[in-house]
């Protein structure tokens, strides 16, 4: 009996022993877990940063540490985001499953800390594979909505699946999600792009209004296309909507007139004249817009060509191309009456403009060259032009962004913000007085021509006057300008070089040429500074379109620029000057790679005479061209080579390195011929 006493009072003790550690037990975690909320500490995963090929495992591990740097060991759970290109385990065992991103969490309580993980494929070298994108173009409606599917494509036909990140170039257009589902939120147009690591791949999707979308092939034929009335005298517009075959498809348009100071246009289309000028009628359906031409003179007279409908006119088809060097696109000629009935032509072929192809008699051309450039097809007294872009396959991989912005001399902001990326064309239009003066403004990018991303302000240049709500006009001497202020990362460069020339396209109202007496051969792009300088550094490829009443011109910076009459800026007191360098400097040979040509361009420091050389050298170090041996002033310079040796013979395709040498200094850069 004393025994079973016993046995029961250690039961007892027992018992409540247990309970004691299991309360201690409670009581440590609720420790933890309150020191945990009351004081700071944070969680840490080694490795936290870390590149892994497809394939690989990495383990894991986290501890919790104090603001003493003192390490405590628990439990974690682990999670990852991103999963779709990898698992982890309970124990944190990460394995990598495709390319892509992915974040390593571990958690304890509520707290977690983060740890980066980049998966690539070394299976996916950047030039042998293509993000393509599904589908490529699409039209869709506000609200709705459009799934898009990307893989990769290698040079022989094999596919292969990763994981995309999604973006697009217009947040203002729409958005996308990172399922790849695109939603329609405003009218416009936009490019989705898919991107797995360094390869990236864009689709376009256009935003309507209109239940109907209409397709791009589409086209607004507005008619009288280019017209001559006198003051008070009114004419009818007409337009059609017409496919690539030429039928016409019955719709109802929208009118608008981008210079109002000479008149008003109605919602049916009529036009009436009130004062001297000219101006674009614009007839609108959906996204797709059509203009025509009128110019308000005191007397008209008409040529042989012109109808009581309206006139005839030449048209290039395909319009804007991008090519790659090497590549082939066939350019067609049409007549288009009065009535808007497109018929095929013969025309005369050439090129304008730098050297980046050749076109035969026939309309095939040839991409040769990197570059921008104009081809013009002539028809008697009629000429059309359109321009291809040419670059290469390398250059459209990792493409920097730039975002416009457009500004009236107040500093409002004024109209949407656009996205595009290098290789992208950024078109001016829409804009309201006195902005407006640049409707019909282009930007082009081209590759390599940025290494990092940039904001731009656009307004009206120092040279401009505004002359009540209606009117712009310039300073004597110029005849149009434009202002660029570059941000990066909000921080304003200026000016602001780029690693190519960037190209623009300005637009200029042939009446102001005609009422000053300014012929196209005397208009020349400058930079325009404060103290109403010219200055002409930095400035290439200026080509003038009567066609189109456009001026293209390749820049090497941001800042004003201006078109401006040679003769007229002498006479006004406008300073025509080039920087004087302050040192030797060889610049990158524009474009690279070239066939046949290309351009070096060069600095010497100061105003004096230097006694320089610039050769070509093969990779032997052999000498092939003496491109300039003698004395010139010191300032900008710029030698064309046609890569031809020293005997006039043709060399073949390689890398030459080129040489500026001089008393003082020898500088050389590499280039490569492609022939």
């Amino acid at each position: 009996m004393i025994r079973n006493t016993l046995q029961k009072k250690a039961s007892a003790i027992l018992f409540a022993a247990m309970i004691c550690s299991m309360l201690l037990a409670a009581n440590a975690h609720h420790a933890l877990a309150q020191w945990w909320q009351d004081e700071p500490y944070s969680v840490i995963i080694e490795p936290s940063d870390i590149e892994v090929n497809v394939g690989d495992e990495v383990a894991f591990e986290a501890y919790l540490e104090d603001t003493t740097g003192t390490r405590i060991d628990t439990t974690f759970t682990w999670s990852i985001i991103g999963n779709k290109t990898g698992s982890i385990s309970e124990d944190g065992v990460f394995l990598a499953l495709r390319s892509g991103e992915a974040t390593v969490v571990a958690t304890f309580n509520r707290v977690s800390g983060y740890a980066q993980v980049m998966i690539v494929d070394e299976e996916l070298p950047l030039n042998e594979w293509n993000v393509v994108i599904s589908p490529a173009e699409s039209t869709i409606v506000i609200g709705e909505t459009i799934e898009f599917s990307a893989y990769l494509q290698d040079t022989t036909g094999a596919v292969k699946d990763t994981i995309f990140d999604w973006s697009v170039s217009n947040e203002v257009v729409g958005a996308i999600d990172s399922d790849g589902i695109f939603t329609g939120v405003e009218r416009g147009h936009t490019f989705v792009y898919a991107t797995a690591g360094d390869l990236e791949g864009r689709a376009y999707v256009n935003v309507c209004r209109d239940v109907t979308p209409i397709p791009k092939e589409f086209e607004v034929i507005v008619q009288p296309h280019d017209t001559c009335v006198t003051i008070n005298q009114q004419v009818q517009f007409t337009a059609a909507l017409v496919d690539s075959q030429g039928n016409e498809i019955d719709t109802v348009f929208s009118w608008s007139i981008d210079n109002n100071e000479i008149g008003s246009i109605s919602e049916t289309g009529l036009f009436e004249a009130t004062v001297l000028g000219s101006a674009f009628i614009y007839a609108t359906v959906g996204e797709i817009t059509g203009r025509g031409r009128v110019v308000v003179r005191d007397t008209c007279s008409c040529d042989s060509s012109q109808t009581q409908d309206g006139w005839n006119r030449l048209e290039i088809l395909p319009q804007d191309t991008l090519l790659l060097v090497g590549d082939q696109v066939q350019f067609q000629a049409f007549w288009v009456d009065s009535s808007g009935v497109w018929t095929d032509t013969i025309a005369a072929w050439s090129t304008l403009g730098r050297n980046v192809g050749t076109i035969d008699e026939n309309g095939l051309f040839t991409a040769t060259n990197k570059g921008t450039g104009l081809i013009r097809a002539r028809l008697n007294n009629r000429q059309a032009t359109t321009r291809v872009l040419v670059t290469t396959a390398e250059d459209t991989v990792g493409a920097d962004s730039v975002r416009f912005h457009f500004r009236q001399c107040s500093g409002e902001q004024v109209g949407n913000v656009h996205r595009i990326r290098e290789m992208g064309t950024f078109k001016i239009s829409g804009l309201p007085f006195p902005l407006n003066i640049l409707n019909g403004g282009e930007i082009i990018l081209p590759a390599g021509s940025l290494s990092e991303d940039i904001s731009i302000d656009i307004s009206l240049p120092t040279a401009a006057i505004i002359e009540g709500d209606t009117s712009v006009s310039f300073i004597e001497g110029i005849i149009a300008g434009i202002s660029f202020n570059v941000y990066v990362n909000d921080t304003l460069v200026s000016p602001y070089y780029f690693d190519e020339p960037v190209h623009i396209t300005l637009p200029y109202k042939e009446e102001l040429m005609e009422r000053l007496g300014i012929a196209p051969d005397d208009l020349w792009i400058f930079f325009y500074t404060e103290d109403a300088t010219l200055d002409s550094s930095g400035i290439f490829n200026v080509v003038v379109d009567t066609t189109e009443n456009k001026i293209y011109v390749e820049v090497s910076h941001f800042s004003e620029i201006v078109a401006a009459d040679l003769t007229t800026a002498f006479s006004t007191g406008l300073n025509l000057v080039q920087h004087v360098p302050d040192n030797y400097r060889l610049d990158n040979n524009y474009p690279n790679p070239f066939n046949p040509e290309t351009e070096i361009a060069f600095s010497l420091p100061g105003k004096a005479y230097h006694t320089i050389s610039l050769k070509i050298y093969n990779l032997l170090g052999q000498e092939v061209k003496m491109l300039f041996d003698g004395a010139l002033e010191g300032g900008n310079h710029t030698i064309r080579w046609d890569g031809r040796d020293n005997a006039g013979k043709q060399l073949v395709s390689g890398v030459y390195i080129y040489q500026l040498k001089s008393e003082n200094i020898t500088l050389s850069k590499k280039m490569l011929l492609v022939r």
